[in-house]
């Protein structure tokens, strides 16, 4: 819908201009040389709006690209795991953990510390359990102690 109308005020200015422009050219080869006010400031208009619309829809794009990237699961999996500044190989290992758990939003991870304990985790994840306290301490610092 914004596309429709910017581009619809983007396709009315630029047939204005191109009149404009017309009218300009007329009037130039009477004038020879002669720059009317009211056309500079036609055309710095003209560029400040395309320079806005353009402006607009980049922040729009822009917002949309967030808000998509955060409202799938993954995408906020990806998110959290970059807020909290993990690695691959922490990252790999929290999926590894959600996939045993069957977790239909693996971000839940980053809320619940019971999802580490040793009783919730695979065999092979318990071989890996010092990582995953580290992990574990590293996302819920004190609140693991109680």
């Amino acid at each position: 819908m914004v596309k429709l109308v910017c581009h619809d005020l983007f396709w009315h200015g630029a047939v204005f201009a191109q009149g404009r422009m017309s009218q300009m050219n007329s009037g130039a080869s009477r004038r020879r040389g002669k720059t009317d006010l009211s056309d500079v400031l036609l055309w710095g208009g003209v560029l400040l709006g395309v320079a806005v619309g353009v402006w607009v829809l980049a922040r729009i794009s822009s917002k949309q690209q967030t808000r998509r990237r955060t409202n799938y699961p993954r995408g906020l999996f990806r998110e959290l795991c970059q807020a909290h500044q993990l690695s691959h190989g922490d990252k790999k290992l929290l999926q590894h953990i959600a996939r045993w758990q069957r977790l239909p939003h693996p971000s839940r991870l980053f809320l619940e510390p019971e999802r580490f304990d040793t009783m919730n985790l695979s065999s092979p994840l318990q071989a890996k359990q010092s990582e995953i306290s580290a992990l574990r301490e590293r996302l819920f610092g004190s609140l693991t102690a109680a």
